[in-house]
């Protein structure tokens, strides 16, 4: 993945897309960054040979950062109910 001009909680907002889990940016650096990150998705790694690493091993290993699994309040959105809109 090539990330261009990214600031850190954008990485980490395209990282909860990519371990499906709440990724808050805890790392207070500013600015905008240009790297590249190269993982191999879980599913891929049982099946292919010398393949790149996992994505938290990446992380940790390309860009000195670690995703730690953490207890915080977040702000959540909730829908009570949904209904059909009426014809006009």
């Amino acid at each position: 993945m090539k990330f261009t001009n990214d600031s850190m909680t954008d990485f980490a907002q395209t990282m909860q897309l990519m371990v499906d889990r709440p990724v808050l940016d805890q790392t207070n650096l500013p600015g905008r960054y240009d790297f590249t990150l190269l993982w191999t998705p879980d599913v891929m790694r049982d099946t292919a040979t010398d393949t790149a690493p996992g994505i938290f091993t990446a992380v940790q290993e390309q860009l000195g950062l670690k995703l730690a699994a953490t207890r915080t309040s977040t702000d959540v959105f909730v829908i009570d109910a949904a209904t059909r809109p009426t014809e006009n």
